[in-house]
């Protein structure tokens, strides 16, 4: 699991926490409460908005995934996707190479 490496979180989230929960998720442990934003490669979707528990179910294949954002909750996490896709745009005006830019990026 990698991660991006300047990870998107909502303003809940302390620098502190993140770097707990980055710890932990890197152990394969996952986080109560706590929302992924992913890229993956192998899937059609631009974003993945899944909790973290769910993440390690191999039912997912989201293993090879690439963690751009952390969300304490479900909302939060759409709302960080929205700010993920608009830093985005404001950038490169159009989401050809959306995917490569993140991975290309990640840790």
């Amino acid at each position: 699991m990698n991660f991006y490496k300047d990870l998107y979180k909502n303003e809940n989230i302390t620098e502190t926490k993140i770097k707990n929960i980055v710890s932990l998720l890197k152990q394969n442990i996952s986080v109560y409460d706590i929302y992924l934003i992913c890229i993956n490669k192998n899937n059609k979707n631009l974003l993945i908005i899944i909790n973290s528990k769910e993440i390690f179910k191999a039912i997912n294949n989201l293993q090879d995934s690439i963690i751009i954002g952390i969300s304490d909750s479900k909302n939060n996490a759409f709302l960080l996707v929205k700010e993920i896709i608009s830093d985005y745009y404001s950038i490169n005006k159009n989401f050809n190479n959306f995917k490569n830019y993140f991975l290309k990026n990640s840790e």
